[in-house]
Protein backbone atom coordinates (compact mmCIF):
# COMPACT_ATOMS: atom_id res chain seq x y z
CA UNK A 1 0.00 0.00 0.00
CA UNK A 2 2.73 2.64 1.24
CA UNK A 3 4.76 1.58 -2.17
CA UNK A 4 1.36 2.92 -4.23
CA UNK A 5 1.20 5.80 -2.67
CA UNK A 6 4.65 7.27 -3.47
CA UNK A 7 3.99 6.36 -6.86
CA UNK A 8 0.21 8.17 -7.74
CA UNK A 9 -0.11 11.32 -9.35
CA UNK A 10 -1.57 12.63 -6.37
CA UNK A 11 1.04 12.02 -4.04
CA UNK A 12 3.55 13.71 -6.40
CA UNK A 13 1.90 17.08 -6.69
CA UNK A 14 1.51 17.01 -2.32
CA UNK A 15 5.10 16.36 -2.30
CA UNK A 16 6.09 19.16 -4.68
CA UNK A 17 3.75 21.65 -2.40
CA UNK A 18 5.37 20.35 0.81
CA UNK A 19 9.15 20.65 -0.38
CA UNK A 20 7.83 24.12 -1.63
CA UNK A 21 6.51 25.47 1.37
CA UNK A 22 9.64 24.27 3.87
CA UNK A 23 11.87 25.66 1.28
CA UNK A 24 14.34 22.92 1.64
CA UNK A 25 15.29 20.65 4.90
CA UNK A 26 13.81 21.43 8.24
CA UNK A 27 16.70 20.92 9.96
CA UNK A 28 19.86 21.60 7.86
CA UNK A 29 17.99 23.86 5.39
CA UNK A 30 19.75 22.14 2.10
CA UNK A 31 17.54 21.68 -1.09
CA UNK A 32 19.21 18.39 -2.03
CA UNK A 33 17.86 15.18 -1.65
CA UNK A 34 14.89 15.64 0.17
CA UNK A 35 12.37 13.29 1.06
CA UNK A 36 8.87 14.29 2.70
CA UNK A 37 8.30 12.23 5.71
CA UNK A 38 5.16 11.60 7.42
CA UNK A 39 5.18 12.75 11.24
CA UNK A 40 2.48 10.57 12.19
CA UNK A 41 4.11 7.24 9.42
CA UNK A 42 0.94 6.44 6.70
CA UNK A 43 1.17 3.13 7.34
CA UNK A 44 -0.04 3.75 10.88
CA UNK A 45 -2.98 5.97 9.79
CA UNK A 46 -1.18 8.84 9.56
CA UNK A 47 -2.78 10.96 7.05
CA UNK A 48 -1.44 13.44 3.79
CA UNK A 49 -2.48 16.60 5.34
CA UNK A 50 0.03 19.13 5.71
CA UNK A 51 -0.03 19.04 9.05
CA UNK A 52 1.26 15.43 9.13
CA UNK A 53 4.32 16.59 6.24
CA UNK A 54 8.03 18.20 6.53
CA UNK A 55 10.83 18.05 4.27
CA UNK A 56 14.07 16.80 5.27
CA UNK A 57 17.06 15.25 3.61
CA UNK A 58 18.07 12.23 3.09
CA UNK A 59 20.46 12.15 6.00
CA UNK A 60 18.14 13.92 8.65
CA UNK A 61 15.15 11.45 7.43
CA UNK A 62 17.39 8.21 7.50
CA UNK A 63 18.67 10.04 11.66
CA UNK A 64 14.41 10.30 12.17
CA UNK A 65 13.89 6.96 11.53
CA UNK A 66 17.18 5.51 13.91
CA UNK A 67 16.01 7.55 16.85
CA UNK A 68 12.12 6.45 16.66
CA UNK A 69 13.58 3.15 16.69
CA UNK A 70 16.40 3.16 19.29
CA UNK A 71 13.14 4.74 21.30
CA UNK A 72 10.87 2.55 20.35
CA UNK A 73 12.77 -0.55 21.20
CA UNK A 74 13.53 0.85 24.56
CA UNK A 75 10.12 1.48 25.61
CA UNK A 76 10.68 5.38 25.55
CA UNK A 77 7.78 7.05 23.83
CA UNK A 78 8.93 10.43 21.92
CA UNK A 79 6.77 13.09 19.89
CA UNK A 80 7.99 13.75 16.52
CA UNK A 81 8.70 17.03 17.35
CA UNK A 82 11.03 15.92 20.41
CA UNK A 83 12.97 13.89 17.89
CA UNK A 84 13.09 16.25 15.38
CA UNK A 85 14.09 18.91 18.26
CA UNK A 86 17.21 16.28 19.17
CA UNK A 87 18.38 16.02 15.71
CA UNK A 88 18.56 19.90 15.80
CA UNK A 89 20.19 20.19 18.84
CA UNK A 90 22.90 17.59 17.61
CA UNK A 91 23.15 19.83 14.56
CA UNK A 92 23.71 23.33 16.49
CA UNK A 93 27.07 21.26 18.09
CA UNK A 94 29.86 23.14 17.55
CA UNK A 95 32.82 21.77 16.30
CA UNK A 96 35.19 20.65 18.46
CA UNK A 97 37.88 23.80 19.06
CA UNK A 98 41.61 23.14 17.66
CA UNK A 99 42.37 26.54 17.80
CA UNK A 100 45.21 25.72 20.60
CA UNK A 101 46.95 22.96 17.92
CA UNK A 102 49.49 23.96 15.75
CA UNK A 103 51.10 22.05 13.29
CA UNK A 104 54.94 23.11 12.21
CA UNK A 105 57.27 20.74 10.37
CA UNK A 106 58.93 19.51 12.96
CA UNK A 107 55.64 18.29 14.59
CA UNK A 108 56.29 14.14 15.35
CA UNK A 109 53.23 12.17 13.76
Amino acid sequence: MREKLYSTTEWKKIEKEIIKRDEGCKVCNTKEDLIVHHKNHYADGGSNEESNLITLCNKHHGQVHTLERFYNNNHVFKTFEQILGEIKRRCQLPPKNLSGLSVTKDTKY
